[in-house]
């Protein structure tokens, strides 16, 4: 699947306000993602996207090797895992 969107990671800029990606390179290259949000909490969710599509495309990747007999991990342990990027998602799109 080929991404079209902006690369994250992206961040919250003035005030929690604005949503920008977070260049490798210089502060500089920064290009505004969304701006004017007036929810903060609105916010650190659109900037958590990157993150949590990462972490969605972990998740079916590692669940469809399992599914195909390529994965040797225990469905305990898949589980454990799953359920451990879920919450690092969560807590990524909705803590200041």
């Amino acid at each position: 699947m080929e991404t079209t969107h902006t690369p994250g990671p992206w961040g919250l800029r003035h005030s929690g306000k604005t949503v920008v990606s977070l260049p490798h390179t210089s502060p500089e290259a920064r290009e505004v993602i969304a701006c004017s949000i007036e929810n903060t909490a609105n916010a650190r969710l659109i900037a958590a996207a990157p993150e949590m599509l990462d972490t969605l495309q972990a998740i079916r990747n590692d669940s469809q090797a399992f599914l195909d007999g390529k994965s040797d991990i225990d469905p305990y342990e898949l589980a454990e895992a799953i359920l451990s990027a879920c919450q690092f998602a969560i807590a990524r799109a909705t803590q200041p």
